[in-house]
């Protein structure tokens, strides 16, 4: 896997899942008491990030972390990752890549 595909990978993930949010709003508005039908798309979002996971050979689940814990970097603060007493900035995907290829 090269980097382009990765950043344009991980961009994609990031719009079907902010597309996702916006379904979701406008789903409350039109059934607000359907509790049964909810649209979710975890499946596929979930077999994404492990094939990306297992062709960048991420061992450190750098990847999970980004997306969900650092919400696509938009809650990265500097210190949120440390290796060997170094800054290691995680807000972009091209940082994610770097992280996992030059680990």
């Amino acid at each position: 896997m090269d980097k382009e595909l990765f950043i344009s990978s991980i961009n994609a993930i990031k719009q079907q899942m902010d597309k996702d949010k916006e379904c979701l709003k406008a789903f409350k508005v039109i059934l607000p008491f359907d509790y049964l039908s909810g649209y979710d798309n975890h499946i596929i979002v979930d077999a994404m990030i492990k094939l990306l996971q297992e062709l960048t050979n991420d061992e450190n689940d750098w990847i999970d972390y980004y997306i969900w814990e650092l919400d696509f970097g938009d809650k990265y603060k500097d210190g949120c990752v440390k290796i060997n007493n170094e800054n290691i900035p995680l807000k972009t995907p091209e940082d994610l890549w770097n992280l996992i290829v030059n680990k």
